[in-house]
């Protein structure tokens, strides 16, 4: 709880904003070369509950000078020095904002990604402990059989999300969008696997053949839609040795 008598998300009182201060050693913590933007993500959770395409997402926030922090991968403390430091702050949705109930409030505006549309609790964390904030909602889960809180969504409208996010200064393209939604789709075709026995004979044949289609000019792509191919009909010939050239023109060095 962030307060005696009060729920998580609510607002504390003075007295136990300075505790908080006092307990996280806050005025100690190591800020010296942090970076003052920083992008919260959950890329190491993308198949229990994230919104599809976010790799994009993280990596053009890293080409507008955005650090992405995965929580998991720091002690605690270091955590909470990276959050003390920042200017800027956008948080993919996920436990990770609760790192806000041990701190006090802070001096950076922030803005909330939802992949849970109608899911509430942690807007007023963000609301609380923020100088400014903000909340995207715009999302809506995929069909899937997972519970609601490890299941993958997708934007609504993932033009008018590029959009909002040149009203905070990080800046995209045309081209971005197009890998934006080409990610998207293999995400989402990649979870629905997941979740079943396997894709349709149909929906296998589509991905061999576009991957092939695409080898010379999109190799990437190609890749990748020849890996999900491969891992929905491993014994099919054709799919695993085109799937192994791909995997040695890759490691190729560039001629």
């Amino acid at each position: 709880m962030p307060c005696p008598g009060t729920a998580i998300g609510e607002g504390v009182e003075n007295g136990y904003d300075r505790f908080l201060k006092r307990e996280t050693r806050f005025d100690k913590l190591k800020v010296k070369g942090k970076p003052k933007n920083i992008f919260v993500s959950r890329g190491a959770f993308k198949n229990v509950g994230r919104v599809a395409g976010f790799d994009v997402v993280a990596s053009i926030f890293e080409k507008n000078g955005y650090f992405e922090l995965r929580p998991e991968t720091y002690p605690l403390e270091e955590q909470l020095a990276y959050l003390k430091a920042a200017d800027s702050i956008f948080w993919e949705e996920g436990s990770a904002v609760h790192l806000l109930d041990i701190l006090p409030k802070l001096n950076a505006s922030m803005v909330l990604l939802r992949r849970r549309r109608d899911y509430l609790a942690m807007d007023n964390i963000i609301r609380n402990k923020s100088k400014r904030s903000e909340i995207y909602s715009e999302v809506e889960y995929i069909n899937s059989r997972v519970a609601p809180h490890n299941r993958m969504s997708k934007l609504i409208k993932p033009a008018a999300f590029f959009e909002f996010l040149k009203k905070y200064s990080v800046s995209t393209t045309e081209g971005d969008l197009r890998l934006f939604l080409r990610n998207e789709s293999l995400d989402i075709l990649e979870q629905q696997s997941r979740e079943s026995e396997g894709l349709s004979p149909s929906t296998v044949d589509f991905l061999r053949d576009t991957a092939v289609e695409n080898e010379k000019f999109r190799p990437d792509l190609a890749y990748e839609l020849m890996r999900l191919a491969h891992k929905a009909r491993p014994n099919g010939l054709f799919i695993a040795n085109k799937l192994e050239a791909y995997k040695k023109k890759r490691k190729a060095p560039d001629s």
